[in-house]
């Protein structure tokens, strides 16, 4: 512990000899929240994946469990596989077709 704080404090006097020979003039940096979540990093941050189930054509029953237990199978190949992109990408798949049949069945 005494190492990390020795460390620190050498830093420390380094980046204030550094400032002085610069004529720099630290400052506390305030930011709102919102100033935060508008960021370019934020916004950045969110993916929108394509799942594929968008051009499934229209199943249903047995047809429709069949297609998931295949996906699901692919997906259990693909993360054996070490491929864990595109098996979140089939379990997505599979949670809209499973959530598009529960639509269906409550029609």
């Amino acid at each position: 512990m005494a190492t990390v704080m020795e460390e620190t404090t050498r830093r420390r006097e380094k980046q204030k000899i550094y400032n002085v020979e610069h004529g720099i003039t630290p400052e506390t940096i305030r930011k709102g929240i919102s100033d935060i979540l508008q960021s370019v990093f934020e916004k950045a941050d969110h993916v929108t994946v394509k799942t594929g189930a968008e051009d499934m054509p229209n199943l249903a029953g047995k047809e429709l469990k069949m297609h998931i237990s295949r996906i699901e199978k692919k997906m259990k190949q693909v993360a054996t596989n070490l491929e864990f992109e595109e098996a979140a990408r089939l379990r997505d798949e599979i949670r809209k077709l499973e959530q598009a049949e529960l639509q269906l069945s409550t029609k």
